[in-house]
């Protein structure tokens, strides 16, 4: 299943990847990268996926969400690794 690219920022964005600068419209907003970190992360992969034409489930991303918003850390690492590839096999 294609991906949801708005799943997909909604997670960086509650994960912390993401951080809101300001509010550009009505469903618009700026957005930054919080550290230095983070911002190698998106150098190394994060910018790779939104350029790709990316395979990751919906339902994957939606339960890492959903994971991650109800402090299931455990759960959230799991899929969160699943997403960016780091699954052990």
């Amino acid at each position: 299943m294609d991906t949801n690219k708005e799943l997909l920022w909604s997670l960086l964005i509650f994960s912390g990847y993401l951080t809101s600068k300001r509010k550009t419209g009505r469903k618009t907003y700026e957005l930054g990268i919080p550290n230095y970190e983070i911002k190698t992360v998106f150098q190394d992969i994060i910018i790779k996926w939104l350029s790709a034409d990316l395979k990751i489930k919906r339902t994957t991303l939606i339960d890492t969400t959903k994971y991650l918003i109800n402090n299931k850390i455990e759960e959230f690492e799991n899929g969160f690794k699943e997403i960016i590839g780091d699954v052990e096999m």
